[in-house]
Order: structure tokens, then sequence, then C-alpha cells
């Protein structure tokens, strides 16, 4: 795929990561053939098993308010592991997990109004669910986010915004939102380039875990 290709694709919606996947397996890596997506048995705690013991589990953590359980147990109804794959009970779990803060139930609740799954369609909800996780440095949503931009959803198109989002992305070793600025770069004049790195310097020092943790304030991205 040449660069302006790219460009348009980035545009499109259609899917920037590993484009040598099969359609078949990218369709069921990423339904909505854009957005990135965890792997659906990652876990931080271990709460969850994905099994029948390990979801009575999450749900016991879950109906007492542990942000953690409530992502584990959404994730055991989108995949119907455990429990009868329910789209709309993993909707509402996640929205349970996404409003204490949960980053990755925060990305994956916009992924579900990004298509519609389990919920009303809206993108300017999934917008507003892939920034809230994005500003915790959490790589998923700023790639999210940053092709939300790009492709206009949920917001005007906005390919300064788009740019300054996927070098932070980029600044956490992804190397398709890497390949994205270096596309983009063809698409912004220079004044349009000068905001994108002013802005996302910004975002470096405010959102970046490297930063954040007293780790370097100079990102490689964007010199």
């Amino acid at each position: 795929m040449g660069q302006a290709d790219f460009c348009d694709a980035i545009r499109r919606g259609v899917m920037i990561r590993d484009t040598k996947q099969s359609a078949k397996d990218s369709q069921a890596a990423h339904p909505s053939s854009s957005l990135r997506h965890d792997p659906p048995e990652a876990t931080n705690s271990g709460v969850s098993r994905n099994t029948g013991m390990g979801v009575h589990n999450s749900r016991t953590h879950a109906e007492t308010g542990d942000p953690e359980a409530q992502y584990q147990l959404a994730l055991s109804y989108l995949n119907g592991q455990g429990v009868t794959q329910n789209e709309e009970q993993a909707a509402f779990w996640l929205r349970k997990a996404a409003h204490q803060g949960h980053a990755r139930a925060q990305d994956s609740l916009g992924v579900r109004y990004s298509t519609g799954e389990g919920v009303q369609q809206s993108d300017l909800e999934a917008l507003g669910w892939f920034r809230r996780a994005a500003e915790q440095g959490y790589p998923v949503a700023q790639f999210n986010l940053a092709l939300a931009y790009a492709q206009g959803r949920g917001t005007g198109t906005n390919l300064i915004e788009a740019y300054a989002w996927f070098c932070l992305c980029a600044e956490q070793g992804d190397t398709a939102a890497a390949g994205a600025v270096e596309t983009l770069l063809e698409s912004l004049s220079l004044d349009e380039l000068k905001k994108a790195r002013v802005l996302f310097h910004r975002l470096y020092r405010r959102f970046s875990p490297a930063a954040s943790d007293g780790g370097s304030t100079s990102p490689k991205q964007a010199a």
C-alpha cells in the first residue's frame, strides 16, 4: 500500500494495523474494521479466567463495585465464556467500570458506541470515552481517538489532533501509529504541522506515562 493509499485508508476508516491480515481474520479481530481492541483474554488482576467459577467470582466482586471485576465480567459477556453471550450486559458492566475510571473499560465502551454493539450507536459518545481513556495514557484509546479525529467521527475532521494523538501512541512503541504519523505528514501544511507538534508536546507532558512517572520529558516523536 502506497503512502497516498495509506492516507486515504485512514480517512475512510479502513484498518491500518496489520494490513496484510486476511479480511476474515481482520473482521474477527476488529469488528469495526478500524478500531483497536484489546485481546479478549487481557487481564490485570486475574479476578476472572472466563470460566464458570471465574465468572461467579467476577460477579461477586463486580457487585461490590470492583472496577476490574466489572471489566472482566463484561469481557465474559462479550465473549460468551462462562455465560451466555450478551452485548447489552457487556455494555452495562463496561459502563460501571468506565465511570470509575477504568481505562480499558472506557476504551471498550467507546468501541461499543462506535459500532452500536449493545448500545445505541453514537460517534459522539465513542469520542468522549476514547478521550477519557486516552488521557490516562492508554495507547489503544489514543490510537482510537486519533482515528476518530482523522475520520471525523463524533467531531469534525481534525488532522492536527489526529497527528498529535497518533504521535502520543507511537511514543509507547506502536508501529502502526508511527506509520500513521508519517502518512499524515502528506496532508498537513507547514503551519498545520507546527501546530500539531506543539499540541503533541503539550499532550506528552500531560498524558504520557513516561513523563508522568518522572521519566523523559523529551519525546522521540515530532522533535
